[in-house]
């Protein structure tokens, strides 16, 4: 699907049918282009394309807690847990997928009024953040992976990129 046709749908002539005469053919790059949530496969894909990075699971009274660490210095970048919404502050006892990043704490206090994203459960909360997934654009998930991977890496490595 094209740019123009993406947007077609707020044009008071839309038709269903306007596009290459089919509904179902468009419809999934529309609504790709429009969510808002990463699952934890595309995260764990995302990392391992990106960073190079593959899940540990580190606990057996939680299985599904996924570690992602640096090779080089060992140190987690990122921790993807399935935890009631309650232990958010979200009066809710549903489930839901969460991921845990390094912050700059400097960014910490205008991140966390932004929908989806909390302080860190079960980990620092002057340097952690959690994210729901459920809430958060797939954009704004892949840079604040960007920013824990940066700021967990060796302290060598982060002046020589600068």
């Amino acid at each position: 699907m094209n740019e123009e046709n993406r947007f077609a749908i707020f044009n008071h002539n839309y038709s269903p049918f306007s596009m290459n005469g089919s509904f179902c053919r468009w419809l999934p790059d529309y609504i790709a282009f429009w969510r808002i949530a990463m699952t934890r496969a595309e995260i764990e894909k995302y990392i391992a394309e990106t960073y190079g990075a593959t899940p540990e699971y580190p606990w057996l009274s939680a299985p599904r807690y996924a570690v992602y660490r640096h090779g080089n210095n060992r140190k987690w970048f990122a921790v993807v847990m399935d935890i009631p919404k309650n232990r958010l502050g979200i009066a809710c006892d549903e489930i839901a997928d969460v991921l845990n990043l390094k912050c700059d704490p400097l960014l910490l206090g205008a991140l966390v009024r932004e929908a989806g994203i909390f302080p860190a459960y079960h980990m620092h909360k002057g340097h952690w953040i959690s994210v729901l997934l459920e809430d958060v654009p797939e954009e704004q998930i892949k840079f604040l992976l960007g920013m824990s991977f940066e700021l967990t890496e060796d302290k060598k490595r982060r002046q020589i990129a600068k």
